[in-house]
């Protein structure tokens, strides 16, 4: 029987130190935070690979990576047609680490971002960084021998589980673009966070996943997921933690913890946003916005959805024929809906905005009142919902629903 982790915490605990200890190795990792890289020895199909996979893990981690053709913190090769990586150690600290992905595995698998290769590149670099297996296994394993009930690639790309694998896991099998929500906690205890890295400030976060799956972690700034390429009936869900539904895929686009995004931009399907704490804007739109002992360590690598919580803006620029209709929950917080479209789009109240009680509809729509050609919502304790140039409360008579 699995263990069941209380948090994605535990599961981050076991990445950077459990899984050592239950191999009988010691914990590591680099004791810098720059670390240089020799790519000299891969083809050009694999610097390629290797390049955007350091930097998925320099997005998140407090990491500089820097080339260097000679005696590199970690060097890369593509000998044979497996993937293996070996760490050298001094103490806890690693002193070099050697990653190895055949040319042949990437024939094999891919060479583009979104494929078995890429990701196996993600993992490879996780392990020469100090992260372990998400259970005690190496070279292959079975949902029977799984630790934790969320082992998968959706919570960890260095778990040998592909989603659909694990029955506790409700996604479908995607390959990982980035470090998910697990390897985020895991890298971050080992080296910090990425402050002043490359998703500081405004960033948005062109999401076109098709068959694959991410993880958006985010320093600060105003940001924005662009979806509104992607014409699929969506659910997105803007709390940290959580899992959204995206390119017709389920539980493939994940939010880290204590990640705060401020926009979406939703495409041509209908799509169903739900929000989390802090203050932000959801949209749908057809148009895109922008002395020690020495050691070695070898690894190899063969819901229920969430409402609005506090302080979520939404806004949907473009035409309202060029999308589907769209789905606003609402919970609590101070938020605004840019575009709501009447007869067309529906808007969720939560019951606990007035205490829990059914209500009809014309009682409900008593806690709003107009502002030039906005409708306000004001169900008091600071719970405010302002419908942008809706121009009538009665016209939402027909596209209020309660959960």
């Amino acid at each position: 029987m699995p263990t069941r982790p209380t948090s994605t915490n535990a599961l981050a605990d076991y990445l950077a130190n459990g899984y050592w200890q239950d191999t009988g190795q010691s914990p590591h990792h680099f004791d810098k935070h720059t670390i240089t890289v020799d790519l000299t020895a891969l083809n050009k199909a694999g610097k390629a690979l290797a390049r955007t996979a350091l930097d998925s893990w320099e997005a998140v981690a407090n990491l500089k990576f820097r080339e260097r053709a000679r005696n590199a913190d970690i060097t890369f090769d593509d000998a044979g047609g497996d993937a293996d990586t070996q760490v050298r150690m001094s103490g806890r600290a690693i002193s070099s680490a050697h990653v190895n992905i055949g040319a042949g595995w990437i024939d094999d698998y891919g060479a583009s971002v979104g494929s078995y290769g890429f990701q196996t590149y993600v993992h490879e670099i996780g392990h020469a960084l100090g992260l372990g297996h998400s259970g005690n296994y190496n070279g292959n394993a079975s949902v029977r021998q799984e630790r934790f009930a969320t082992d998968s690639w959706q919570t960890t790309v260095m778990s040998y589980l592909d989603q659909d694998e694990n029955p506790n896991v409700a996604a479908t099998k995607a390959y990982v673009t980035t470090p998910m929500m697990a390897d985020i906690a895991a890298v971050q205890k080992l080296y910090g966070k990425a402050l002043h890295g490359s998703t500081a400030g405004a960033t948005t976060y062109k999401v076109d996943l098709g068959r694959a799956s991410m993880t958006i972690w985010d320093a600060n700034g105003r940001d924005t997921i662009d979806l509104s390429g992607d014409n699929h009936d969506n659910e997105i869900s803007l709390a940290g933690g959580s899992f959204s539904n995206v390119s017709g895929e389920i539980g493939n686009l994940g939010i880290a913890g204590r990640t705060i995004i401020e926009n979406v931009l939703t495409g041509g399907g209908g799509t169903t946003t739900s929000w989390a704490t802090g203050p932000a804007t959801a949209s749908g739109s057809a148009a895109a916005t922008t002395g020690p002992t020495a050691g070695r360590a070898t690894t190899s690598s063969t819901g229920r959805r969430r409402r609005h919580a506090p302080g979520r803006r939404g806004q949907r620029p473009g035409s309202p024929a060029a999308r589907g209709a769209d789905t606003f929950a609402f919970s609590k917080g101070a938020d605004v809906v840019t575009d709501f479209e009447d007869g067309r789009d529906t808007l969720v109240l939560d019951r606990d905005l007035w205490g829990g009680q059914d209500r009809p509809v014309e009682d409900v729509l008593r806690f709003a009142h107009l502002e030039g050609a906005d409708v306000v919502f004001d169900f008091g304790s600071g719970n405010t919902l302002r419908l942008e140039n809706l121009g009538s409360i009665d016209a939402l008579a027909d596209d209020l629903a309660f959960a």
